[in-house]
């Protein structure tokens, strides 16, 4: 058996803590819709231990989506660091306009599984993007019970497949969220051919290799911040990213509201957000 029990329930105990060669991005994330998919987990096959892969990013800045290199190996990370200086500033003001604009750009949560969709095993494995923390937390909850049990459901021969159900009351912002996970009471292999199901996993992709999910160079990042924080008049942080990750990565994260008209903030001594942008800047520059 593969799966590592303690992996699982370290995962688990996050979120209970908690309020935790290039491959092309279109083909390497599946899609879900409303109603049911049946989905069977995979072992990943770069870690056969854990499934389940934690990225953070900070969505739709200046239209671009970055990987958050802090959260990922603890490098340096200009968005991070503006953050803070805005959660600094909100401490000391509590003004909720400030506490928002935190939230909007702060780093995100997003886990990926690898998967197969049953009825399209021809087209290999892909991951299934969860931003969802209940959704999360009941996918652990599933596989940790039926390990338990001594049930593997990631196992090519004697697995569970799940059951995924998106329903019609979830439309919205949560649409793409799971309403239940059922797994399957029967132990089934991952395909009718066993002798094929090596050659399925090793289609695997590496989320290594996935752009999307790789560090970017830091002097772009500071170059979108900058453009986010100062946006000229042609530019419109409200009309979406450069890619629509939302046709491809089941997220409703991504879907964030449209950027207000600049907003009065009372008693501040600034008239705007944007000016409160500006003097958080100053300050920190004179430190």
């Amino acid at each position: 058996m593969a799966l590592n029990l303690s992996k699982l329930n370290a995962a688990l105990n996050k979120l209970e803590s908690k309020r935790s060669s290039e491959t092309d991005t279109r083909d390497s994330f599946i899609t879900l819709h409303e109603g049911n998919t049946i989905l069977r987990l995979v072992p990943y096959k770069f870690d056969l231990e854990m499934p389940f892969n934690e990225l953070y990013f900070h969505y739709d800045i200046a239209k671009k989506h970055f990987l958050c290199p802090k959260k990922y190996n603890g490098s340096e990370c200009p968005i991070c660091e503006f953050v803070s200086t805005i959660w600094e500033k909100y401490n000391e003001t509590k003004d909720e306009t400030l506490k928002k604009a935190a939230t909007k750009i702060g780093a995100k949560r997003k886990v990926f599984v690898p998967v197969v969709v049953r009825g399209e095993e021809d087209k290999g494995i892909k991951f299934w993007g969860i931003s969802s923390k209940d959704a999360y937390k009941d996918l652990i909850v599933t596989v940790s019970s039926a390990l338990k049990q001594g049930i593997d459901v990631t196992d090519p021969h004697e697995g569970l497949d799940l059951t995924i159900t998106i329903s019609e009351v979830t439309k919205g912002f949560t649409y793409l969220t799971p309403t239940s996970i059922n797994p399957m009471l029967k132990p089934t292999p991952l395909l009718k051919d066993r002798d094929k199901i090596q050659e399925l996993l090793d289609t695997c992709p590496n989320l290594a290799d996935i752009p999307f999910c790789k560090p970017q160079p830091l002097e772009d990042m500071k170059a979108s911040l900058e453009k986010y924080l100062n946006p000229t008049e042609d530019e419109d942080n409200s009309k979406g990213t450069e890619k629509d990750f939302t046709k491809n990565l089941e997220d409703e994260e991504l879907d964030f509201e449209k950027s207000e008209k600049k907003t009065i903030v009372k008693d501040s001594g600034v008239d705007s957000l944007e000016d409160q942008f500006a003097e958080i800047l100053n300050s920190s520059s004179k430190k």
